[in-house]
Formats: structure tokens, C-alpha cells, sequence
């Protein structure tokens, strides 16, 4: 019996020890599994953060050529402001000049001051002005 009892341990110890080979068998690949998979997510995190890095920097490239623009921007208002007030001023040049020969032609068709202010409305005192240096009178 005593043969028997023992094959009976050894039988159990063999089943014991075959469970425990493939627990064993198990976890080692469960582990293997395990470590392919976080390699692989610390591949993607490496890539994720490197795309990360090229992004801020291609922000920040962005960033100063926006500003570059806006420097930009605001020289050509400045430019468009200026050429806009030097046009006007020509203009108001102009039109005073091409007033003043009116009135002067009126003078010299003998148009009296009231007609010259009327026709060129320009103020009395030029008005008598020009009926005074440009009459048909004086020639």
C-alpha cells in the first residue's frame, strides 16, 4: 500500500506540477504580450510627443512671421495714411489754383467782386483781391 499511496502522491504532485508549468507557461506570455504591447505604446508616445515638438515649433515659426506681417501691415497703413493726406492736399492745391485762374479770368471779363465770390466762392478779401490786381480795367 504503501507503493500505492506514494504513486498516488507522486500522481498528484505530477498534476500539481504540470498545473503549475502552465500557470507558469501562461504568465511568460501574458508577460511577452504585455511587454510588445507598452513597447508599442512607447513607440507611439515617442512618435505622438516628436509630432508634438514639430508642431510647437512650426507654431512658433507661424507666430513670428504673423508678427513680421502685422509690422508690415501697420508700415502700409502708416504709407496709405500719408499718401491719402498728400493727395488731398494736392488736390486742395489744385482746386485753389484752378479757383484762383477762375477768378482771375473773371476779373479780366470784368465780372465784379460779388460775381467772382459767387462763381468761385472764394472769400470777399481774395475776391477783391484779384478784381483789383486783374480787372479788364487796369490793361
Amino acid at each position: 500500500m504503501t507503493v500505492a499511496v506514494f504513486m498516488s502522491n507522486f500522481g498528484f504532485a505530477a498534476v500539481i506540477f504540470l498545473l503549475l508549468l502552465a500557470v507558469i507557461f501562461l504568465v511568460n506570455s501574458f508577460q511577452k504580450k504585455t511587454l510588445n504591447v507598452l513597447s508599442r505604446l512607447s513607440a507611439s508616445y515617442n512618435d505622438i510627443e516628436t509630432l508634438l515638438v514639430r508642431y510647437t515649433n512650426s507654431i512658433d515659426l507661424m507666430n513670428t512671421q504673423l508678427k513680421g506681417l502685422e509690422s508690415q501691415i501697420s508700415k502700409i497703413e502708416d504709407t496709405q495714411e500719408w499718401l491719402q493726406r498728400e493727395l488731398t492736399r494736392l488736390a486742395d492745391n489744385t482746386s485753389a489754383q484752378g479757383q484762383l485762374s477762375q477768378a482771375i479770368e473773371l476779373a479780366r471779363d470784368g465780372a465784379s467782386v460779388s460775381e467772382i465770390m459767387l462763381s468761385t466762392k472764394m472769400p470777399k478779401e481774395e475776391a477783391e483781391a484779384v478784381a483789383r490786381y486783374h480787372s479788364a480795367q487796369k490793361e
